[in-house]
């Protein structure tokens, strides 16, 4: 009667093709035949993972899709005998093509150790490796390829002081983060929750010196003058990320924050190359000058995605008239949307109210903020094939709890039906969190 292990390799490949992943050790224990076959798709994307959901921390929005996609790969269960394992084959080892390595230390368990140990093995042969460490040493991953890195600022960061006095809060320090820029096979770097920013900036020509391609500072305190060093680094970044921690916190020092106009000219080092800028949180009015992005973002040619708050992209007329600015000193919206453009979010203010055309803030003070959203979103219906061909996409996001229903009103609706006659859908969310570029 004929078996199964006597089909030829190449269809008992296919068998293993279609598998659940997580029914391969099972499949694999039937036959030497069907092991050979299997063994390799099970090692070839492994995780490991002992944080609590809870405890989730950000994940690189350019992470791959292995690393997003868990049915795709194995777990290990047990890291010391998947240590042991890797050590004593080096035919298992050279299956590994990508790893996800991200844990907690455990008191007296000597995870940290182990992963250590597991990292430098597989240093020779894994390809793609993403870590996210409990706690971050500059020496760990000395010659290890590290393509994707996720690190908490306050896992190393020092404590500020000045002049002997503590300032509040912990002080990133430049030379230090520099370090981690500088590994030659990092791509994407993550660091969350930066509470502070240093405030003395001494270029040192370290400048498109880096090979970071794509950047988050998720959950942290708007960026102060520094940044415009920190973003020099890459040689060319393709993804910009930061998102201001919504309750607010302590910068630990006196600065003040970019500005729109300053943010974009700290960014316009990576003008030729950046697809992906993305923005969110509403900043603390320290610094801010009243500006806006303004036309110098449309030097961005390469720019698919972007995603600012409104303040950002585009002044209201009471602003312009609270900043001593004359109307012909302020741009439109469409005016500064880069060419090359394919999606827009426009992040609005909680306080931002949908439906009301005229509505008090304080004193003698009005805005007509929701009509002139309307009046810019009408002029791209009208100049979009000169100044945003590609764009198919406009989200306008507001962080609250519940919903707008903005749908059920007349102006949207109109305003939708003439996006959608142009190739661009409309949409309005509110949430916890940002809509767009979260799977890209």
């Amino acid at each position: 009667m004929p078996s199964i292990v006597a089909l030829p390799n190449e269809i008992l490949y296919e068998i293993v093709r279609h598998t659940p992943q997580g029914s391969l050790p099972a499949l694999a224990a039937t036959s030497r035949s069907i092991y050979q076959c299997a063994v390799q798709s099970i090692y070839r994307f492994i995780y490991f993972t002992n944080l609590r959901q809870q405890d989730g921390r950000y994940r690189l929005n350019q992470a791959p899709e292995w690393s997003r996609d868990l049915s795709r790969m194995s777990k290990i269960v047990d890291l010391s005998l998947f240590l042991r394992t890797i050590r004593e084959s080096s035919l298992l080892r050279s299956y590994v093509f990508a790893a996800s390595l991200e844990w907690n230390s455990v008191t007296g368990s000597g995870l940290e150790g182990t992963m250590i140990d597991v990292l430098h093995i597989l240093a020779s042969s894994v390809l793609y490796l993403y870590v996210s460490p409990a706690k971050y040493n500059l020496n760990f991953h000395t010659g290890i390829p590290i393509n994707s890195l996720d690190l908490r600022y306050l896992d190393f960061a020092d404590e500020y002081y000045r002049d002997g006095v503590f300032v509040g809060g912990k002080l990133i320090s430049l030379d230090r983060i520099y370090e981690t820029f500088a590994q030659p096979t990092l791509q994407q770097l993550s660091i969350e929750s930066v509470r502070s920013w240093d405030y003395v900036v001494e270029p040192k020509g370290r400048a498109r010196t880096s090979p970071v391609s794509f950047l988050s500072f998720p959950n942290s305190v708007p960026a102060g003058d520094d940044l415009a060093e920190i973003l020099s680094w890459p040689v060319a970044l393709k993804s910009f990320n930061i998102g201001v921690w919504p309750e607010g916190e302590s910068y630990g020092t006196n600065t003040s924050i970019l500005s729109a106009a300053k943010f974009i000219h700290a960014l316009h080092h990576q003008r030729e190359s950046l697809e992906d800028i993305f923005i969110t949180g509403q900043w603390d009015n320290r610094g801010w000058d009243g500006s806006t992005v303004g036309t110098e973002m449309r030097d961005f040619t390469h720019l698919k995605r972007l995603g600012l708050t409104r303040e950002f992209l585009v002044s209201t007329k009471e602003e312009t008239r609270l900043n001593g600015l004359t109307p012909k000193a302020i741009t439109t919206l469409y005016q500064v949307l880069p060419l090359a453009l394919e999606e827009l979010q426009i992040e609005l203010a909680p306080a931002f109210e949908w439906f009301d055309r005229l509505r008090e803030t304080s004193g003698s003070d009005f805005t007509y903020e929701a009509q002139e959203i309307q009046e810019w979103l009408a002029e791209i219906v009208k100049y979009k094939d000169d100044y945003c061909p590609r764009l198919n996409n406009i989200t306008l996001w507001q962080r609250k709890s519940q919903a707008a229903h903005i749908g059920e009103r007349v102006e949207w609706t109109k305003l939708a039906a003439a996006l959608k006659n142009v190739g661009i859908q409309l949409n309005w969310v509110s949430g916890s969190g940002p809509p767009l570029f979260v799977d890209l």
